[in-house]
């Protein structure tokens, strides 16, 4: 699977470079409370492809933040989806390192 490339909605050009595509740089999960609630940062970056590569945008790109995640996803399907499949992978990884049960038949 390749990384996932989104198109900017408002391509920056920086001397005959158009940074038109976009790509997700960083996501970070935070949940320091097992009673609280989840943060999910994203961050993403403008690219241009020049030559064959790709040039990243030099600002530093824009963070967004999903406050109240396990709330969300509850209300919004796509968030419950990304939830949902993020845990059933950790939980496979927990297992595969022995840190969680293994599920009993």
């Amino acid at each position: 699977m390749s990384i996932p490339v989104l198109s900017a909605a408002d391509p920056v050009t920086i001397p005959a470079t158009v940074y038109d595509k976009v790509w997700v740089e960083e996501v970070v999960i935070s949940a320091p409370d097992p009673n609280g609630e989840v943060t999910a940062r994203v961050r993403l970056r403008r690219f241009a492809a020049v030559e064959g590569r790709a040039e990243l945008e030099p600002a530093a790109g824009q963070w967004l933040e999903v406050r109240d995640v396990l709330t969300g996803a509850d209300t919004d399907p796509d968030l419950g989806n990304v939830v949902s499949a993020l845990m059933l992978y950790v939980a496979k990884l927990g297992r595969e390192h022995g840190v969680v049960m293994a599920a009993t038949p």
